[in-house]
């Protein structure tokens, strides 16, 4: 059961660095698109960095939830009740349905490519044409 509950954990932390690196790579392309235009930009900047901030750190206590879980200083069930920012739900669907058919492009595109290096506009207009192409 302990192990059950690693792996679930585990695959629940992927879903959520792949949410916020899938927003990460729609800001890209909102900023694309509309960076010419300050106010749009604004607004959406401003709610990228909430919601990167929110995840970012969930992610973070949650992986130092897991080695405290593993050296014996938590319990496994702590990991049960561990709450990561939603990411379904009214006003989340669209934007989650978003974010993994960007990440699942992006894998495809890119295969073990780091995520820290940013990709060009290039690279982003073919990531958002293979988007458009095949989902």
């Amino acid at each position: 059961m302990k192990g059950k509950i690693f792996h679930n954990f585990k695959i629940t932390i992927k879903k959520h660095e792949d949410q916020l690196f899938g927003i990460q790579l729609f800001m890209q392309g909102i900023n694309t698109l509309y960076g010419y235009n300050k106010s749009i930009m604004e607004i959406n900047i401003r709610s990228f960095e909430s919601i990167m901030k929110r995840g970012n750190t969930a992610i973070l206590q949650a992986k130092e939830l897991l080695e405290k879980v593993k050296s014996g200083k938590a319990q496994p069930h702590e990991l049960e009740l561990f709450q990561f920012p939603p990411i379904h739900g009214p006003g989340l669907d669209e934007m989650t349905q978003r974010a993994t058919l960007l990440v699942k492009t992006y894998e495809k595109l890119f295969p073990n490519r780091p995520r820290n290096i940013p990709l060009t506009e290039e690279e982003h207009a073919h990531l958002m044409q293979e988007v458009i192409n095949n989902f």
